[in-house]
């Protein structure tokens, strides 16, 4: 992304919005592997249970949150080059 011309509201915008989606590619990775752990390699002590329960939890309390930073961070951004 450019940042040319961008105001430190909109940067400060997209900057949580991509810490707070990379902690939620996370959280879908550790299940994958843990999924494929106990699926593939036959881990029977793979953490599946514990990290479903925290990605529905991600989900549930980062989801609405993360679609209103996203429309914020694209309002910014609008409103930053209209300027121009």
């Amino acid at each position: 992304m450019n940042f040319d011309g961008l105001s430190k509201r909109s940067k400060v915008l997209y900057l949580v919005y991509g810490v707070l989606a990379a902690i939620g590619v996370a959280f879908v990775l550790a299940l994958l592997i843990s999924l494929g752990g106990y699926y593939i390699a036959g881990w029977e002590r793979a953490p599946v249970s514990e990290m479903a329960g925290r990605l529905v939890a991600w989900g549930l309390y980062a989801l609405v949150p993360l679609l209103a930073l996203r429309l914020a961070v694209i309002w910014s951004i609008k409103k930053d080059r209209a300027k121009r």
